[in-house]
C-alpha cells in the first residue's frame, strides 16, 4: 500500500470535516440554535365568568426559523451531493447533518404551536 492510498483510507481530520461540511448546514445550525432565543408571539383567549373557554397561542418567530432550518437543511444536503468526490463529505455526515436539522426544526414547529412552551 503506497502512501497515497494510505491516505486516502485515513479518517478526515476535525477540519476537513468542518470545511466540507456546506455552508448551508452551518448557517442552518446558528439560525435553529439562535431561534431558541427568538420569540414572536400570538396570544388569545377568552373568559367567561373568570373561566378560560378558549386559548390560541403562536410564536411566529419559531416557525419562521423552522422554515429556514428545514431549507438549509435540503440545500446543504443537495450541495453536498452535487461537490466532486474528493471535496464531498462523507454520506453519514450529509444525513446525519439533515436529520439533526430536521429534528431542530421539528423542535421549532412544535414551539411555535405552542406544543412546547405554550401559552394554553
Amino acid at each position: 500500500m503506497t502512501k497515497e492510498q494510505s491516505a486516502d483510507n485515513a479518517q478526515p481530520s476535525a477540519r476537513s470535516l468542518w470545511d466540507r461540511t456546506p455552508t448551508a448546514f452551518k448557517f442552518g445550525l446558528v439560525v435553529a440554535i439562535l431561534g431558541f432565543f427568538v420569540s414572536m408571539t400570538v396570544f388569545r383567549s377568552s373568559s367567561v365568568n373568570g373561566a378560560v373557554v378558549s386559548c390560541s397561542y403562536y410564536n411566529l418567530g419559531a416557525l419562521a426559523v423552522a422554515l429556514v432550518v428545514v431549507v438549509c437543511a435540503f440545500t446543504g444536503f443537495t450541495d453536498g451531493r452535487k461537490r466532486h468526490p474528493r471535496l464531498r463529505p462523507s454520506s453519514p455526515w450529509l444525513y446525519g447533518g439533515t436529520v439533526v436539522l430536521l429534528a431542530l426544526a421539528a423542535i421549532h414547529v412544535a414551539r411555535g404551536f405552542g406544543i412546547i412552551g405554550g401559552g394554553c
